[in-house]
């Protein structure tokens, strides 16, 4: 309490300088307040244990009101694991970098556990090379589109890049056209009909020779059972020769 002491005998007195049995006055004790929730600790960031704060004299005190000195609870660290092996990338799909992940907080890290913001690796796109000339097709053999060709994993392209999932082109097929017959004459030999294609020497049907007309000199011919026979003008009949098969 505010109070006077005799500096002779040391008794107490009130600022009325009545005298002071007892110049002490009980202390107050905290104002604990609610109690302030645990805070968990994450990877990186520290947490709080659960406490009252004084807000008087703002002491921090545990579940039990007993003094805490310090209300942090350390940040708990990464969980790295094993490391993550590396995937290539291919033409059409990304690759993955080397890495290890958080089983915590599944944050991603390199090799050397500096934080990777992406793990992918772009796919590297097709290596194309130079268009591959078309092949035309033939009548019997098949032809080649105009192409390009990757050279990593052997996909074939169009002129226009785009995917082909074939590159042949179907065999054309003969194209037939009729060769007519020629008469035979007393002069020359004649030809059977026949037929051939257009566009290559393929021949369908081939053409027969037909021989030449034998001259009969003013007589006719007939056949007689197996014999040829010319009656000549006169009535007389001459056996020229036996009919072949």
């Amino acid at each position: 309490k505010a109070h006077y002491t005799c500096s002779v005998c040391n008794v107490n007195f009130d600022e009325d300088k009545a005298v002071l049995d007892d110049i002490v006055i009980p202390a107050n004790g905290h104002t604990y307040g609610e109690l302030i929730a645990k805070v968990e600790p994450t990877c990186t960031e520290a947490g709080v244990k659960a406490h009252y704060t004084c807000s008087i004299c703002n002491v921090n005190f545990d579940e039990d009101k007993a003094v805490l000195d310090d209300i942090v609870i350390p940040a708990n660290g990464h969980t790295y694991g094993e490391l993550i092996a590396k995937v290539e990338p291919t033409c059409t799909e990304a690759g993955v970098k080397a890495h290890y992940t958080c089983s915590i907080c599944n944050v991603n890290f390199d090799e050397d556990k500096a934080v990777l913001d992406d793990i992918a690796i772009p796919a590297n796109g097709h290596s194309y090379g130079e268009l591959i000339a078309k092949v035309e097709p033939t009548c019997t053999e098949t032809g080649v589109k105009a192409h390009y060709t990757c050279s990593v994993c052997n996909v074939n392209f169009d002129e226009d890049k785009a995917e082909l999932a074939d590159l042949a082109i179907a065999a054309k097929g003969h194209t037939l056209v009729d060769v007519p017959a020629v008469d035979a004459t007393e002069e020359e030999t004649g030809l059977t009909a026949g037929s051939k294609c257009t566009a290559c020497d393929y021949v369908a049907v081939a053409q027969e020779i037909i021989p030449m007309i034998e001259s009969g000199c003013g007589s006719s011919v007939v056949g007689i059972g197996s014999a040829l026979v010319v009656m000549s003008v006169l009535g007389v009949a001459v056996v020229l020769k036996k009919k072949e098969d």
